[in-house]
């Protein structure tokens, strides 16, 4: 089997990974409607942005996903998208500037503070506040990297 091949089989598991993350986005916006807003009436503008940002989620895995299935289906497409991720100097500028991983923490952070928002509204603003930034430094270092290397 060559690479092209179990490239496609791995942009094939990307697919089903955003398909189940999308269903999780999809639940918890139907559980924000139907239980969070009756269960917590005076935070209720908290429960509208926790809905609000699963739809983003939401959104974003679409968009995703149709470009992956774009790629699954389209050969000259996946070979660009194969030759682009497995460029070395692109991965080294991933790897200096944290893009691998601070995206899943600010993510982490980011769905804590959905949960504390119900807790403390301070809290809640500061975990946003810390997620946004660590995502910054890293487009920033990521930009600094690019122009370095």
């Amino acid at each position: 089997m060559n690479k092209l091949e179990k490239y496609k089989k791995e942009i094939g598991f990307r697919i089903n990974v955003l398909f189940l993350l999308c269903i999780l986005a999809l639940l918890a916006v139907v559980i924000g409607n139907f239980y969070l807003k009756y269960k917590f009436p005076l935070k209720e503008y908290m429960t509208d942005y926790v809905v609000g940002f699963f739809i983003g989620i939401e959104l974003a895995c679409v968009f995703y996903m149709s470009m992956f299935i774009k790629a699954y289906r389209n050969k000259d497409i996946l070979e660009k998208m194969y030759i682009k991720e497995t460029d070395e100097r692109e991965i080294l500028i991933k790897m200096k500037s944290g893009e691998n991983i601070i995206p899943i923490f600010s993510m982490v952070i980011l769905i804590v503070s959905l949960i504390v928002a119900y807790v403390s509204y301070e809290a809640f603003l500061a975990l946003m506040i810390v997620a946004i930034v660590q995502i910054i430094f890293s487009k920033l270092l990521k930009i600094y990297w690019s122009k370095k290397i």
